[in-house]
């Protein structure tokens, strides 16, 4: 809670310093944005058979991810630079191995078209570093019993291998920039990150029969986000008064 305050009331100084200081220049000059969304993880494969079928227990390789960033406006250009946090939850091997990595972004943006657009679309190339993602052996055991999510008997299995998680994760974005007021921007990203020297090598061993498969990827996943960016110097008009106005009473 005392982080959370702290957080809030910095940004609410910005904002208060940053309309007191506009001057004839009232271009954005920087932004900061927060987002949340989720990921997906690439699917893996089974080249030796498949794997025990209790994985119909749990086939989802989702997460949640989080995002903050500060965003700097590249003068006369149509070009930014990004910095911030990512929080990303990974879940792979069908929902059996999951990993929380706290990674520091840097990135580029373009933007094609005139930034007073009401929509603007932009691409960009991100670069993350998990500060604290593990890469190491893996292990698990797992028993289900009858009557549950289709299983009809007591069925067991455990699996062994190698996990490295991404150190670092490289890959393209594309979003859209939507203006609700004029310093109020709502944001939609998608990207496709790239886990660099991120593979997973993991044989399971069904209980009672003896049964070896192995299942084998990389770390890459589809990301959707969804979130708010405040541009700087702040500014808010009648305009932006009258439009909400509007929405909160007709």
């Amino acid at each position: 809670m005392y982080r959370l305050s702290t957080i809030l009331t910095t940004l609410f100084l910005l904002v208060s310093l940053s309309a007191v200081a506009q001057d004839e220049d009232s271009s954005p000059r920087w932004a900061i944005d927060g987002q949340v969304g989720g990921n997906i993880t690439s699917k893996a494969s089974s080249p030796d058979g498949s794997v025990p079928r209790l994985r119909a227990l749990s086939t989802s390789c989702t997460g949640l991810l989080t995002k903050l960033h500060v965003e700097y406006y590249l003068p006369k250009t149509n070009f930014s630079l990004k910095a911030g946090y990512e929080h990303e939850e990974l879940t792979f091997l069908k929902g059996d191995a999951s990993a929380d990595i706290s990674q520091l972004m840097l990135g580029g943006r373009w933007y094609p078209t005139p930034g007073d657009w009401p929509v603007v679309p932009y691409l960009g190339m991100d670069v993350l570093w998990a500060y604290n993602c593990d890469r190491g052996d893996f292990s698990m055991d797992a028993s289900v019993s009858p009557g549950y999510s289709k299983v009809d008997k007591q069925y067991s299995y455990e699996a062994k291998g190698t996990v490295r998680e991404p150190r670092f994760s490289v890959g393209p974005m594309a979003g859209v920039d939507v203006r609700l007021f004029s310093s109020i921007v709502l944001q939609v990203e998608y990207g496709y990150r790239f886990g660099l020297a991120s593979p997973y090598h993991v044989r399971y061993t069904e209980g009672g029969t003896g049964k070896e498969s192995s299942y084998h990827g990389q770390l890459h996943r589809h990301v959707l986000t969804i979130g708010l960016k405040l541009t700087f110097p702040f500014k808010w008009t009648k305009g932006d008064t009258r439009g909400l106005l509007w929405n909160l009473f007709y």
